[in-house]
């Protein structure tokens, strides 16, 4: 497991949360998090997103990618959840989150 710092909070979802001295909120996501979802190497970034990270928000399905990556011969896209296997596991988040 990696480092986890104790000074953070943390959400489900693998988002951290630091309470700064001026009283704002920094936000980022925890290292398990930042795994890619399939091994291959790094083809390109979204440098929109760089420039206007708003985007990842306003359309993370679209414009708002983060990274291109080339899967080879890996074969790991095939192994990934399907929208209904998503759309199921969300459901099951949000009960749990509702409990």
């Amino acid at each position: 497991m990696s480092l986890i710092p104790p000074d953070l909070r943390y959400t489900r979802e693998h988002e951290w949360a630091s309470l700064g001295e001026d009283g704002t909120v920094k936000v980022g996501f925890t290292d398990f998090a930042q795994e890619a979802p399939l091994s291959g190497s790094v083809a390109s970034l979204n440098a929109e997103c760089r420039d206007n990270p708003a985007l990842v928000n306003q359309d993370p399905y679209g414009e708002g990618w983060l990274v291109a990556i080339d899967p080879g011969e890996s074969g790991d896209y095939e192994g990934l959840l399907t929208a209904e296997q998503y759309g199921a596991l969300v459901q099951e988040l949000e009960g749990d989150a509702g409990a």
